[in-house]
C-alpha cells in the first residue's frame, strides 16, 4: 500500500542500481527488488541479470511482485537467471482478493517453477498510502514497520550487525533504498528518506539512531505503543 502512482516517471538509473547492490551486498547476504511494482521498470530485466551475475557467494535474491506483468513467455527469462547465478532467486508473488481486483492466472506455468511463492492471504496491513481510502480492509498493524530495525540499530550501532540480527530472527521488514539511492527506515516509498547509500557508513547510522518520524501515517500505530517501545526508537 505504498504511494506508486501510474503517472510516477522515478525510476532507478541502472548505474544507480550498481551502486545499491554493491552497498546491499557489504552489508547483508540478501537482497528483495520490490517497488510498488518492480517488474514495471523499463529495464526490471536488466537489472536481474546484472544481480545474478553479481556476486557467487550471495545467498538469497527476492522479488517481491503483483504478477501481473509476467507470463509463460518469461520462463526462458526464468531458466537463464538460474543458470547465471549462483545463489537462489526468489519470486515472491502477491495476488489478494480484494487487494488486487484484477486477478493472474495461476494455473500459468510460470507461478508453478521452483522459483515462485505465491500469497494469496495476508494476515497483516499497515494502515498507509491507499490503504488509508479503505476502511473495511483488516489493519492489525501493533507497531510501525520500522520498529525492529530502528530499537535494534540504537543498540548494536553498527547496520552489518543490525541487519545480520534481524535476518536471524527471521524479520523481513528491514531498510528501503529508494530510486535515488536514499535509505528509508521502512520499507513503504512513504518512510521519510533518513540518509544516503552514498554517505559514509557511521554518518548513516547516526542519522538513523537521532531519527525521528514524521509521517504522519504512522502515528495512528506509534501512538499505539506503550511508552517504553516508544522511547526505544527514540519517539516520544
Amino acid at each position: 500500500m505504498e504511494d506508486a502512482k501510474p503517472d510516477n516517471e522515478n525510476f532507478m538509473s541502472f548505474e544507480m542500481f550498481k551502486k545499491v547492490v554493491g552497498f546491499n551486498f557489504r552489508h547483508d547476504p540478501t537482497i528483495t527488488i520490490s517497488g510498488a511494482e518492480p517488474t514495471e521498470h523499463p529495464m526490471f530485466w536488466g537489472f536481474m541479470d546484472y544481480l545474478a551475475g553479481y556476486i557467487k557467494e550471495f545467498q538469497v535474491a527476492t522479488v517481491v511482485t503483483n504478477g501481473m506483468n509476467l507470463s509463460d513467455d518469461d520462463i526462458p527469462k526464468i531458466e537463464s537467471l538460474r543458470k547465471k547465478s549462483s545463489g537462489m532467486i526468489l519470486w515472491q508473488v502477491t495476488s489478494v482478493k480484494p487487494y488486487y481486483p484484477i486477478q493472474i492466472d495461476l494455473e500459468q506455468k510460470i507461478f508453478k517453477l521452483k522459483e515462485f511463492l505465491v500469497t494469496t492471504h495476508l494476515e497483516k496491513l499497515n494502515k498507509r498510502g491507499r490503504a488509508v481510502n479503505h476502511p473495511e480492509w483488516n489493519f492489525n498493524s501493533k507497531a510501525p514497520q520500522c520498529f525492529n530495525f530502528r530499537s535494534t540499530l540504537r543498540s548494536t550501532k553498527s547496520l552489518g550487525l543490525t541487519i545480520k540480527l534481524l535476518r536471524g530472527r527471521g524479520y523481513f521488514c528491514t531498510p528501503k533504498i529508494s530510486y535515488d539511492g536514499h535509505i528509508k527506515c521502512g520499507e513503504s516509498n512513504l518512510c521519510p528518506n533518513v540518509a544516503h547509500i552514498d554517505e559514509p557508513v557511521d554518518l548513516i547510522v547516526k542519522k538513523i539512531h537521532d531519527f525521528t518520524c514524521d509521517n504522519k501515517y504512522c502515528w495512528e500505530v506509534l501512538n499505539r505503543l506503550p511508552k517504553l517501545y516508544r522511547n526505544a526508537i527514540g519517539e516520544k
